[in-house]
């Protein structure tokens, strides 16, 4: 009897060491993958960094083919560009094709060439935005992001629209660090 006691003892703690080792394992295993999540994201992340999105753009008649290049230079050109300031790769609406029934434009993401020209683009775009209507429509201009960042910007949004709220000009740095301005032109990090 107290050697099968024993037996059952020693199989018990041979069990132990492995659920520790296993564990152990795991844990290694979920560091990897959240190292390799970090490092996918951070490359998806570069490779939109000459990327914008605009929202808000009016679609053409369902029964017109919308040709989204002509449309995106028409909206630069209302953002007080001309073609000599920008090279456009691609552009097109995300999703491709419009849901039945849905009322809200479908977003384009524009493509350009090279960092500066999005920038260029996309600071003359806000300050044109801030103040004018294109079409009688409210657009926005962003910089395209992978959904990770998208999310986690997302969840701090309560914070940055109460910094609004308190008349503090909140912004966000990347990837979901929110700074605001001061009135004296000081930058600080919310909290």
């Amino acid at each position: 009897m107290m050697e099968r006691i024993s037996d059952c003892e020693n199989k018990l703690k041979s069990f132990e060491m492995d659920v520790a080792s296993v564990t152990s394992e795991l844990q290694s295993v979920k560091d990897q993958n959240k190292l390799l999540l970090d490092k996918l994201d951070d490359l998806e992340n570069r490779s939109r960094r000459n990327n914008i999105v605009l929202f808000g753009v009016p679609e053409a008649d369902g029964s017109i083919k919308e040709d989204c290049l002509q449309r995106v230079n028409d909206i630069f050109h209302f953002a007080g560009l001309s073609t000599e300031d920008y090279a456009i790769e691609r552009c097109h609406r995300t999703p491709s094709f419009r849901r039945e029934g849905e009322q809200r434009p479908r977003i384009i993401h524009v493509a350009f060439s090279s960092f500066i020209m999005k920038e260029k683009v996309r600071k003359a775009c806000i300050s044109k935005f801030k103040t004018s209507k294109y079409h009688n429509a409210k657009l926005f201009v962003s910089e395209d992001f992978s959904q990770r960042v998208q999310q986690q910007r997302k969840q701090k949004m309560a914070q940055f629209k109460k910094l609004q709220e308190e008349g503090r000009k909140p912004f966000f740095v990347f990837p979901d660090i929110i700074k605001y301005r001061l009135s004296n032109g000081s930058v600080l990090t919310a909290k």
